[in-house]
């Protein structure tokens, strides 16, 4: 086995996960708070260059499929061509074939009625990697009056992880499942944040108190636009110099923010200045850099401490270092809608491209259609059209 592979092996031995530990994770599927599925952010690398292209050197299809059997699939209703490591968890009779219900186990979600077509062996060492998923339950959740998980719950845990990473922190391991603190660039980890919103519980064994008996702290996080691959939008030009990273807002957003900006200002008048505890990464602001007009913010990076930090201008697509002395508190009812500028990068074979370069000025419109959305440090990648 090569020294790769056994490093792999290291990473998600059971002993790996010691209480009390911490790992970075991307989330890769959520079915509820008590059962989701990550993988350590080390392995993506790994799956991508490792078993995904290893996956594909030598298929071959097998005699005969049974439940428990690990293949390789491809499953055309996600629209995506890539192999994909799954068990079969049932075998379905419909019309005269087989259909099989397939667990990616490399992701967490399940494949249902995938035909036999687009099924296959491997005699590739890759397929016989243990899982690089970990199911996940988070630490004092539960649901609201012990009933089951509502659907708002288990989309508001989506809106909360985003795509972003993530850092999990072992509290608890049972029937291999890890029992975790979930935490990324919200205000609190995961659990707090579904709880404060009333979207569950703590879940204490005794009284629940203080915490939840405290008015609930301000909701400080903007909101996240739902995109989807292969989604086109009618776009202007934000703000951007070149191809490999530009920000655009969607036309119809641009006219709800023109709406918009009388009100940041009116409410920025009443607001108060931010103080220095206040000066933390990942903290929404108002910006103001004449003291008149106000824009919303988001602090990125605190360059001095308590006093100057780089705020984005989420509406605008520029990064500025500003003092203190130009930032308010923001009022929840500007973080109703989520920021209106995307950050993009364009396909490979347009970044150099003259013609699409030349639309790069403040307020062009053009299309644009998303081909891979953006994570915490990559721009959403989008093909340029002008029709």
């Amino acid at each position: 086995m090569d020294e790769v592979l056994s490093d792999v092996f290291r990473q998600i031995s059971p002993t790996n996960f010691s209480l009390g530990s911490m790992h970075w994770v991307h989330v890769t599927h959520i079915n509820d708070p008590h059962n989701f599925y990550v993988r350590l952010t080390s392995l993506s690398k790994f799956l991508t260059d490792k078993i995904c292209t290893n996956l594909a050197g030598e298929l071959k299809k097998p005699e005969r499929i049974s439940q428990g059997d690990v293949v390789v699939y491809v499953n055309t209703n996600r629209q995506c061509e890539q192999y994909i490591r799954g068990k079969i968890i049932d075998i379905v009779g419909q019309e005269g074939t087989c259909l099989y219900d397939i667990f990616a186990i490399d992701h967490g979600f399940i494949d249902r009625k995938v035909k036999f077509e687009n099924i296959w062996t491997s005699g590739s060492a890759c397929l016989q990697v243990p899982p690089l998923s970990m199911c996940c339950e988070l630490h004092h959740c539960q649901p609201v009056k012990d009933c089951a998980w509502m659907n708002k719950t288990i989309e508001a845990m989506k809106s909360y992880v985003g795509r972003e990473r993530a850092k999990i922190i072992i509290k608890g391991k049972n029937n291999n499942k890890l029992t975790v603190e979930l935490i990324n660039t919200c205000p609190d980890d995961i659990a707090t944040m579904l709880a404060i919103t009333g979207f569950s519980t703590f879940g204490y064994d005794g009284p629940v108190v203080s915490r939840l008996g405290q008015p609930s702290p301000k909701k400080m996080f903007y909101p996240q636009k739902n995109l989807k691959v292969d989604n086109k939008l009618h776009v202007r030009v934000q703000f951007g110099k070149n191809l490999q990273e530009f920000f655009v807002a969607e036309t119809c957003d641009f006219a709800k923010y023109l709406q918009h900006k009388q009100e940041i200002s009116r409410n920025a008048k009443l607001s108060k200045a931010l103080i220095s505890e206040e000066l933390t990464e990942n903290m929404p602001v108002l910006v103001t850099l004449d003291h008149v007009n106000y824009e919303r913010g988001l602090i990125k990076q605190v360059t001095v401490p308590e006093t100057k930090a780089l705020i984005d201008l989420v509406d605008v697509g520029k990064t500025m270092e500003l003092s203190i002395l130009n930032l308010k508190q923001i009022s929840e009812r500007l973080l109703l809608y989520p920021p209106i500028s995307m950050r993009c990068s364009a396909v490979e074979n347009q970044i150099w491209d003259n013609h699409f370069h030349k639309l790069l000025h403040l307020g062009n419109e053009f299309y644009i259609t998303f081909k891979k959305l953006s994570n915490e440090l990559e721009p959403h990648v989008v093909h340029i059209s002008q029709h």
